[in-house]
């Protein structure tokens, strides 16, 4: 399933959060522009095809994920990781045999994301190109994520979330996510 761009309109899942964009002190000081409109859709494509769908004002790009990798268990994890230690995380959706290298960087309320593609997999002379980068506020992210994946289990519920994606839904990731995001918002990160 190839990495998709477009202009066509989201559909009832997708979550906005703030208006046009700001800078926030943490981004000032270090020269980077963080964009406070976000929206984030998961949605199960097909039989074993997911994508993660990322729009902001300037930019929209569409991340296939095949059941063969924990795509969705590794999204909600690795940000989970960031929310609550802070640092670096990657992780890796499969999409046979384009694979797209995640990376997410949070310090100081800030979280940086980066999204790489490689046509197979490594091998000698395959390259990595990044397709996607930005600059949020850490809880708006974990924020948009979360309602992204509640709004999955609303449509499919869990039994019909397994049978359409080949797994069980990803409870325990999406829980910790959520108590991540909030323990973010009682320390007014």
């Amino acid at each position: 399933m190839p990495l998709g761009r477009a202009d066509t309109d989201l559909n009832d899942r997708t979550w906005t959060l703030g208006r046009g964009t700001s800078t926030s002190e943490a981004c000032r000081s270090c020269g980077r522009e963080e964009v406070s409109e976000l929206s984030l859709v998961w949605r199960i494509a097909e039989h074993g095809w997911a994508e993660c769908e990322l729009r902001t004002p300037d930019e929209r790009v569409v991340v296939p994920a095949s059941y063969v990798s924990d795509a969705p268990e590794d999204f909600l994890s690795g940000l989970a990781h960031v929310c609550a230690w802070g640092g670096s995380t990657t992780f890796t959706f499969v999409g046979e045999p384009a694979v797209y290298r995640w990376t997410l960087t949070a310090g100081s309320g800030v979280l940086e994301v980066a999204v790489e593609h490689r046509p197979g997999p490594a091998q000698a002379g395959s390259v990595s190109t990044p397709v996607w980068r930005g600059t949020f506020v850490l809880s708006t992210f974990a924020r948009a994520s979360v309602r992204a994946f509640d709004a999955v289990v609303h449509e499919h519920g869990l039994a019909g979330y397994e049978q359409v994606w080949g797994r069980p839904f990803p409870t325990g990731e999406l829980e910790a996510l959520r108590s991540a995001w909030r323990h973010l918002g009682s320390i007014g990160t």
